[in-house]
């Protein structure tokens, strides 16, 4: 009696330990995916040189129905258009950053003599945490013929409406880069961004800005 008592116990502990073992393998997976996301993303905006991106918003509560953003040989220009027809167009250079507005009838131009560029790639990891080994649930789908990682659960390092209640990222395994973002609210609904990254075809006419004559100078 008292050896097959040790027998079901020995199977017991055996089973915890396997559970546990597949427990770390499957958080262990799931850091390093999100490591390797990171890593490349990092790797490509250092070397880049001609960059389109296209961001495209659907859903509950959007302002922008999509932005625009060119980039080429150390130059970018941002096209945002708003809800209800507006637009906002942005060169980012070097040492300035130029604004043109187009609100109503309205054309208003205007200068910053400082500038910040604006990350190209749209990355889904901004840091690597244990937590996000733990919570987070990592699967794959071909999204546009692009096999991808479908990562559920909001991400660590990054500021999140309070209406947002989940989120369902789906990133290009070959780049790191995000190609689809949905966010769930707390009535249901959901949020939708499609992005979608184009390189080496951006030209110098995409950069062309607009004509200053049809502007108004608002100088800073």
């Amino acid at each position: 009696m008292k050896l097959k008592k040790l027998k079901i116990w020995q199977i017991i502990v055996i089973t915890v330990l396997i559970i546990i073992l597949l427990f770390a393998v499957n958080v262990a997976r799931k850091m390093f995916i999100l490591s390797s996301i990171q890593q490349k993303i990092i790797e490509r905006e250092s070397t880049l040189s001609n960059c389109y991106v296209q961001k495209t918003f659907t859903g509950e509560d959007i302002d922008y129905t999509n932005i625009d953003i060119y980039y080429k040989e150390g130059n970018q220009k941002i096209i945002t258009n708003l809800v209800g027809g507006n637009s906002i167009i942005q060169f980012v250079y070097p040492t300035e950053e130029k604004i043109f507005m187009n609100i109503g009838e309205e054309r208003i131009y205007s200068t910053n003599k400082s500038s910040t560029k604006v990350p190209m790639l749209e990355s889904a990891v901004n840091e690597v945490t244990l937590k996000d080994g733990l919570k987070l649930s990592i699967g794959t789908e071909e999204v546009e013929g692009k096999e991808c990682y479908v990562i559920k659960g909001k991400i660590s390092g990054w500021a999140y409406e309070n209406n947002v209640k989940d989120l369902v990222t789906y990133v290009e395994k070959d780049t790191g880069i995000t190609v689809k973002r949905v966010e769930v609210l707390e009535d249901g609904k959901e949020r939708v961004t499609l992005i979608k990254t184009i390189f080496n075809e951006v030209t110098d006419e995409d950069m062309q800005e607009p004509n200053m004559e049809e502007y108004q100078t608002n100088g800073n």
